[in-house]
């Protein structure tokens, strides 16, 4: 199998032997493949070669996960009717994969190729504990633009539901931000909208503690994303997860295999670490947990409050009756004042 780098010019041997892939959505559309795949955003990605204009598009077969019952025309609809957007990858086609391993979705999305040589994954930022600062000018830059693209994203009623750093990167230049595309995206008007999720893709990370309860099902809601969003922030803005706290001093916190158990100490445990009624996750006692008690306390009270309803234990939850989920619009007009200033 050829791996390929990505750049501005491929050149690739297509024979008249190629497999044909045929569109779903139209009639027009076939694409030959002789088994390449390119390298977008350290993810191998399977080449596919316009037959009519030769232009080169890459696809992505649905998660072997992924619910039984595919809605073709969801899809289509979203194909032909592509969001004015420049900071999202779109699917451009859907095919039928006729040797495809998830028997029961055959199905793949079709992206256009191109470069991303001038992209860094976003984990090279965000993991990144000693530069992360809401007063860092380069953390503002990213978080306006983060904000931008959340705002250009939600005004079109879509739900993305995979915050995964795997699936945000920037520009190195200008700090751009651009997420990769999601295959649990849905069209939510309502903020507790529940819909199925593609469980393998949630980034635990940044997924709130109510979708892990048993009762949840790989159910996610706007409020979701918006708990993501928070989360983000705030581990931009100070250095840590909204429950990074003293329940996880002697959690193991290694591997892949020690992040699991981690992460699920963390999600039982959804006891924000600056909570002011609740100290049992508390942080600051120790001379390096100074520094992230330092960046919180400098915060706006506005900023600390908004924060605090969000990742408050009952909140989360969904345990309370006044829930209070900020939209990123929100977040946008709330952190106006600090982010313009240098």
């Amino acid at each position: 199998m050829n791996i390929i780098k990505t750049s501005n010019k491929i050149n690739l041997k297509f024979t008249k032997s190629s497999p044909i892939l045929f569109s779903c959505s139209s009639g027009y559309n076939f694409y030959t493949h002789n088994h390449s795949q390119i390298n977008i955003f350290n993810k191998s990605r399977n080449i596919i070669r316009h037959i009519k204009s030769e232009e080169l598009f890459y696809y992505i077969e649905f998660p072997t996960d992924f619910s039984n019952k595919i809605d073709l025309d969801f899809w289509i609809q979203i194909i032909r009717k592509p969001p004015n957007m420049h900071n999202f990858i779109w699917p451009s086609d859907i095919v039928q994969l006729p040797g495809s391993t998830n028997k029961s979705c055959p199905f793949a999305l079709v992206f256009s190729v191109k470069s991303f040589s001038d992209y860094q994954n976003f984990h090279t930022i965000i993991n990144n504990e000693s530069n992360l600062d809401w007063q860092n000018i380069i953390i503002k830059k990213i978080i306006r633009n983060l904000l931008d693209t959340f705002i250009d994203f939600y005004r079109l009623n879509y739900a993305f539901h995979e915050f995964n750093i795997n699936n945000i990167s920037y520009q190195k230049n200008n700090l751009n931000i651009l997420f990769d595309f999601s295959f649990s995206i849905q069209n939510l008007k309502n903020l507790y909208d529940k819909v199925i999720v593609n469980e393998k893709q949630i980034n635990p990370d940044f997924a709130d503690s109510y979708y892990y309860r048993v009762e949840r099902s790989n159910y996610m809601d706007l409020a979701s994303d918006y708990f993501s969003i928070a989360s983000i922030l705030f581990k931009l803005m100070i250095g840590r997860l909204p429950y990074q706290g003293s329940i996880l001093d002697d959690v193991v916190n290694g591997n892949e295999k020690d992040h699991q158990n981690w992460i699920k100490t963390y999600h039982k445990n959804p006891i924000f670490i600056f909570d002011e009624t609740d100290i049992s996750n508390h942080i600051g006692d120790f001379s390096h947990e100074e520094i992230f008690y330092g960046k919180w306390m400098k915060l706006p009270n506005n900023i600390k409050k908004m924060f605090s309803e969000v990742f408050a234990t009952k909140n989360v939850l969904r345990k309370t009756e006044k829930l209070i989920f900020y939209s990123p619009n929100e977040w946008k007009v709330a952190l106006e004042p600090i982010l313009n200033t240098n």
